[in-house]
This record gives structure tokens, sequence and C-alpha cells, in this order.
């Protein structure tokens, strides 16, 4: 139970890494909000759960939405924040807009850029959230990842897997 009493934000929650990083904390005793855009897909992962996550639908696509998302998960502490929403687009790149990049750049890195300072400032654990990671778009829901489910590979130095 080493999550036992933690407050703990996941996002990207409703399915994949999200959902099997929530059912993870879940297992190990935290206290969860979950965000993601797909409601229903929030409400089958609090199903999986232990206990009875807040859930918390947001739109990464929307920093107001994601501020709103942090201040719902920090009503009550936060000590952890799972940024993991992101998205995939695949195809030949002849058909890949600039609007398709700036929608996956925004949801993918600027909403980590949103979230995570949130995060850090109202849980009032500046240190505590890897001050490094807060606008690393590409590594922060990974490194924890990682981190969270002991993968050896160290992909940042900053992290330790929980127990070590």
């Amino acid at each position: 139970m080493r999550f036992k009493g933690k407050k703990v934000l996941v996002t990207g929650a409703a399915s994949g890494i999200g959902r099997a990083t929530a059912i993870r904390l879940a297992s190990e005793g935290a206290t969860l909000t979950i965000g993601d855009i797909n409601e229903a897909g929030l409400r089958e992962t609090a199903t999986m759960l232990d206990g009875s996550p807040r859930i918390q639908p947001f739109n990464a696509a929307d920093m107001q939405s994601c501020r709103a998302l942090v201040e719902a998960a920090a009503s009550d502490g936060l000590d952890v924040v799972c940024n993991i929403s992101g998205l995939l687009k695949w195809g030949p790149s002849e058909e890949f807009s600039v609007e398709d990049f700036e929608h996956l750049m925004t949801v993918n890195a600027t909403s980590v850029f949103a979230i995570c300072p949130s995060g850090a400032a109202l849980s009032g654990q500046e240190q505590g959230l890897h001050r490094q990671h807060r606008v690393d778009g590409g590594a922060t829901g990974n490194c924890l990842y990682n981190c969270l489910f002991g993968i050896e590979a160290r992909c940042c130095g900053n992290h330790q897997r929980p127990g070590d």
C-alpha cells in the first residue's frame, strides 16, 4: 500500500496507460481523481478500481478545463499528478494538417504545461512534483509510469521508484 493516504490525479484515465495507472494506484491505496474527455470511459474505469474515485471529465485541449480539473482534484489536497492524456494520429503525412499537429501538441504538450504547474501550486508541494518535469511534455507521464511500475530504464534520472 505504497500510496495509502495519497491523493492522486490521473489524466487519460478512460483507457490505455491512464486506466492501467489508475487501477494500479487504487490497488496501492491512493485516493483518486480521474480525468478524461471520455466520461463513459471514466465511469467504466471507476468500476475497475478499489475505492470510489472522483470522476472529473475535462478537455485536455482547453486550458481552462485543465485548470478546472486540477482545482477539483486539489480541493481536498493533492500529492501526485499523473499526466497521461495523449493522442496519436496515424496516416500518410500529406493527410496530416497543421490543425492536426496543433491539436496533438495542445493535448500532448501544452496541457502538461497547464496541469503540472497548477497541480504543484495547489498542492503546496512544489518540491514533490519534480520541478523539472512540470514542463516536459513528452516525458512526464512516461517517467512517472516507468518509475511507478518498476521499469528499470531511467528516462530522466529525477525519479525513484516508490520503495527505492
